[in-house]
């Protein structure tokens, strides 16, 4: 587990968000494998599980969540997407029905050998 001032340094504003997304991936696949498989978590509580509010003491630090946030939200049709699911929708926004990202364990997924895709059944 990071602390708060790794935190700061490696997701400064400097930092490019390509190498932002793979170090919240690491952070973030590391605290959801140790979740209880029943459990369902809000992305609030994975970003207060990799950085709590609590431990946030300068405006560094604020843009640092903001930054896991953002990340988290890229990540959950991409490298998490075995952590996650849409949840029910809870209002409306621009029009489109709010759906909040559900994280949880990650699920097994069975890949094919010869393409690396995931495996998929069609039934006919």
């Amino acid at each position: 587990m990071m602390t708060p001032r790794e935190w700061d340094a490696l997701l400064a504003p400097s930092v490019s968000k390509a190498d932002v997304w793979v170090l919240v991936e690491r952070a973030a696949r590391a605290v959801l494998e140790n979740v209880d498989p029943k459990r369902i978590l809000s992305t609030n509580n994975v970003v207060q599980m990799l950085y709590p509010r609590e431990a946030v003491q300068s405006v560094s630090a604020d843009n640092a969540r903001d930054r896991i946030y953002a990340a988290l939200l890229v990540l959950a049709t991409k490298g998490l997407s075995d952590c996650c699911h849409r949840g029910e929708p809870q209002g409306v926004f621009m029009g489109r029905p709010k759906r909040p990202w559900l994280w949880h364990k990650p699920v097994a997924v069975e890949v094919c050998p010869t393409c690396g895709q995931p495996v998929t059944l069609v039934l006919k």
